[in-house]
């Protein structure tokens, strides 16, 4: 909103914070969870989770709208970026969003491998992308909500976060005639998650997406893996 997005374009924004990561179902576990440093080319096997989750959500009508964010999420304003290179106004606005507030989530959060940094420390980073993986317009107008956001979300429990987001979901997706999907409100529980469950184990369970199938590689020792 402080961006000046339109409904429509926020609930698009919604729908693909859920979904970016989405096309991970189609990565091998061994690349997936490697707990070390990715080789050249299990990166490029990584990167290819773009493709599949475009592929993914490209089946479904209603997800159209998230598809800015899903294909665009790892672009670089400096044109580094993944899969297409894009730079500056060519990434969506929804996806140079996505990717200031996904870097925020996760340099505040912890993690088994870290410890949360602080909100100073994590805006210090954000200031350094700026320019290079991060939009500086985007940039400027989150500093004005990071303080407030951070006091907030940190401070929260997990079940007040969830109602915090059933509120704008119902907020954006309620639609008496189903137009954008959904019929009524929209709810996480029921019959969704219960508080702790990953986003993608309610896409892939409650929404029944399949997973995009793997190139198969014959072997004369194991048959193909398949899922």
């Amino acid at each position: 909103r402080t961006m000046g997005l339109s409904h429509d374009r926020i609930r698009g924004l919604i729908k693909g914070a859920f979904l970016h990561d989405v096309g991970k179902l189609g990565i091998a576990d061994a690349v997936l969870r490697k707990p070390g440093q990715l080789s050249n080319r299990e990166f490029a096997v990584m990167q290819s989770h773009v493709r599949y989750g475009v592929e993914i959500v490209g089946k479904f009508e209603w997800l159209g709208d998230a598809l800015e964010v899903v294909q665009c999420h790892h672009e670089r304003v400096d044109g580094t970026g993944y899969p297409a290179g894009l730079k500056d106004g060519e990434i969506p606005i929804s996806a140079r969003i996505f990717t200031v507030v996904d870097v925020f989530d996760a340099l505040t959060s912890r993690r088994p491998y870290k410890e949360p940094l602080s909100l100073a420390e994590t805006m210090n980073i954000l200031a350094v992308e700026r320019g290079k993986s991060l939009d500086p317009d985007v940039l400027e107008a989150f500093a004005t909500l990071a303080p407030e956001l951070h006091r907030t979300v940190s401070s929260a429990s997990e079940p007040e976060l969830a109602r915090a987001l059933d509120r704008l979901l119902i907020q954006y997706f309620s639609s008496p005639s189903g137009a954008h999907g959904f019929r009524g409100p929209l709810r996480l529980n029921p019959p969704g998650p219960a508080v702790g469950a990953t986003d993608l184990d309610y896409l892939s369970g409650a929404w029944s997406i399949e997973r995009p199938k793997r190139p198969e590689r014959r072997s004369s020792r194991r048959p193909p893996q398949r899922f």
